[in-house]
């Protein structure tokens, strides 16, 4: 990683990821790395069936803690794609973990994104039924 990187706050009623992917539009990112906490409401993570090939949906009821926030965004431009997993928990602790569908920003995201220069793209493995990063 480089010294490239840049704190961000996504603003109340943001929704995550377009307010990502609207950020890698106007900075003109090509691909990234992220991480982030806040607090979060309307949240859908989800977690992956490779038998069935297909993304289990997780509603968290509330507003919840975003505890941890990890991801990659791919190009191209055109079809910008943040990868991102997080962990939420509730105000008595309990957690859940997955895949990050969307969120809506309910008190604050703060963010911290390394862009890159490099195009990272990704391609589609039969076998598993996702798109992978290309080698």
């Amino acid at each position: 990683m480089s010294d490239n990187w840049e704190l961000y706050r996504l603003p109340t009623g943001s929704r995550v990821p377009d307010a990502l992917v609207d950020l890698a539009l106007k900075n003109r990112w090509r691909s990234a790395v992220c991480t982030g906490i806040g607090g979060v409401a309307e949240v859908e993570l989800a977690y992956y069936d490779l038998a069935s090939k297909t993304y289990k949906p997780i509603a968290v009821p509330g507003i919840v803690e975003l505890a941890s926030l990890h991801g990659n965004l791919t190009g191209p431009a055109d079809e910008s794609f943040w990868h991102l997993h997080a962990v939420v928990s509730d105000a008595t602790g309990r957690c859940w973990a997955g895949h990050l569908n969307h969120c809506v920003v309910a008190l604050t995201v703060e963010m911290a994104i390394w862009p890159s220069d490099r195009l990272h793209l990704r391609e589609l493995d039969d076998v598993l039924g996702l798109r992978l990063l290309k080698q």
